[in-house]
């Protein structure tokens, strides 16, 4: 109600927050279902698509962490993924782009948690200054060895099938995906080398 040059409001019934709501979850599962129906298709398109190597960016946690989700939906239980220089990040005082440990760690936790349910191997290169902080999920079906001191990195490799996922876990945290069956036989080559020279 306008009262001379002022507008006055009052709320209506609270029980329409209800309405609201049930329109939001009518809009969202038919979006569910629009989705569920596209997934298929989309997946043979990818199937079909033209065999080359191709490069994507992945920036941010969420952007990194869901990429290593989508890695344990692919493998299937007693396949195996590779990893060199795992870590948890590390904090050094004054320095801003190092990542929030304690977040790293509980995303590994449940990584490693659904990693193992789903009956997936993993065969790890670890950084050598976490020996001895490996969390417990880490070594549940599971090969780690620990690369020399002086190979230390910041940087971690995944590979697995024909797909190779670096990233350089900071605060943002930034991930490379490179698809293509030669990407993942040359690192597989530079593990197997690793593997050799690393200790239990």
């Amino acid at each position: 109600v306008v009262k001379g040059k002022v507008r006055h409001y009052t709320a209506m019934d609270p029980k329409r927050l209800m309405d609201y709501l049930e329109v939001k979850k009518q809009q969202l599962e038919r979006k569910t279902s629009l989705v569920k129906n596209m997934i298929p298709r989309l997946e043979l398109e990818k199937l079909h698509a033209p065999n080359r190597p191709q490069a994507t960016v992945y920036e941010g946690f969420k952007a990194v962490t869901n990429f290593l989700r989508t890695m344990l939906d692919e493998l299937s239980r007693g396949e195996t993924y590779h990893v060199i220089g795992a870590y948890y990040g590390s904090v050094q005082e004054g320095d801003e782009n190092e990542i929030e440990v304690p977040r790293l760690q509980a995303f590994f936790e449940t990584h490693h948690q659904r990693r193992a349910a789903k009956g997936i191997h993993v065969k790890m290169l670890a950084n050598h200054d976490i020996k001895g902080k490996m969390l417990p999920e880490t070594g549940i079906n599971s090969e780690v060895r620990y690369l020399p001191q002086y190979l230390l990195t910041k940087m971690v490799i995944y590979f697995y099938h024909d797909t190779t996922f670096i990233v350089i876990f900071n605060r943002s945290p930034v991930g490379f995906l490179i698809e293509g069956e030669e990407t993942a036989k040359s690192f597989e080559k530079y593990f197997n080398a690793f593997w050799k020279v690393a200790r239990k």
